[in-house]
């Protein structure tokens, strides 16, 4: 706890160089005050102007000097290179990031998501009969015939069917075995015996 009473102390008694001491005070600058020039000769139709009162000596002592100016100092930023740069590297840096973020989520949102939808298309196109299905309506039946490409004919209970398009259903619950239509079967006579 004696450490910050000492640390002020020490900090009193010798007070940091600041930037205004470390930096040399800057000469004044002397500058000899403006010498009088001469009138212009008049012309010669009016009257000659008074002579001008005699310049005043140039004196050489020290004149005032001004106070110096007070110099912020703040950590420069390093300067640019600019040997060799290109301007079409620079927008590519500056784009880089970018491109990178968009094809992560290209690859890790848009990608799947396209999949997911091909395969449910894909599953809508292929309902046939026998398949359990869930409608957007939230009613399930089996299919029992296809109409035609946008339309099924759906079970819902027994005795119960309702003719759905295909864009109504939502999900493919259970795939079934294709039905196999039996051929006519012909009557074979009996054998004799």
């Amino acid at each position: 706890m004696n450490l910050i009473p000492q640390a002020m102390a020490q900090t009193e008694q010798a007070p940091a160089p600041s930037a205004d001491s470390a930096a040399p005070a800057p000469a004044p600058v002397q500058t000899p005050p403006p010498e009088p020039t001469a009138p212009a000769p008049a012309p010669a139709s009016e009257a000659p102007a008074p002579a001008a009162p005699p310049a005043a000596p140039k004196t050489t002592g020290p004149t005032p000097a001004t106070p110096p100016a007070k110099i912020s100092i703040a950590p420069a930023a390093p300067a640019p290179q600019q040997v060799g740069t290109d301007p079409l590297v620079d927008q590519f840096q500056i784009m880089a990031p970018f491109l990178i973020i968009i094809a992560i989520v290209y690859f890790v949102v848009l990608r799947p998501q396209q999949r997911a939808q091909k395969a449910a298309a894909a599953a809508l196109r292929n309902v046939r009969r026998g398949d359990v299905v869930a409608t957007s309506g939230g009613l399930i039946g089996k299919v029992s015939r296809t109409v035609d490409d946008n339309e099924v004919e759906v079970e819902l209970g027994p005795n119960l069917r309702v003719r759905l398009l295909r864009s109504a259903i939502t999900e493919v619950r259970a795939k079934s075995e294709p039905v196999k239509d039996a051929p006519p079967s012909a009557k074979t006579p009996a054998a004799k015996s």
